[in-house]
């Protein structure tokens, strides 16, 4: 006799990257500058928005935030081909795709919380 039996595994209909995942760390009140990203790559997530974080006690290691939400940045004006120094917290997510880089970087997405000029 043989039995058969199928059953739906909940765990794979969940993200486990991207906007909609599961929050890997909470950030709170560190600064960075806000980048407008016009074009998109395809190594990069889609978003209108990326923040750049330079590790002061690191030289050279920076991790950038991709925005998932650009409600919260409305309030800030324009923002210039330079960036724009900011204050931010948020929840960092997963990227779905790997950014090759070198290794002293680091990427993720971001749902942000809070975003304000310094």
């Amino acid at each position: 006799m043989l039995f058969l039996t199928c059953c739906n595994n909940d765990d794979d209909n969940q993200n486990d990257c991207g906007c909609n995942s599961t929050t890997i760390t909470s950030i709170q009140q560190i600064e960075g500058t806000l980048y407008s990203i016009d074009s998109q790559n395809e190594n990069t997530p889609p978003t209108n928005f990326a923040i750049v974080r330079i590790d002061p006690e690191m030289p050279g290691w920076q991790t950038s935030y991709y925005v998932c939400n650009d409600d919260l940045i409305n309030d800030l004006g324009e923002i210039p081909e330079t960036g724009k120094e900011i204050v931010f917290s948020g929840k960092t997510k997963e990227l779905c795709e790997d950014i090759i880089t070198i290794p002293e970087h680091f990427h993720y997405q971001i749902e942000l919380t809070q975003i304000s000029l310094p």
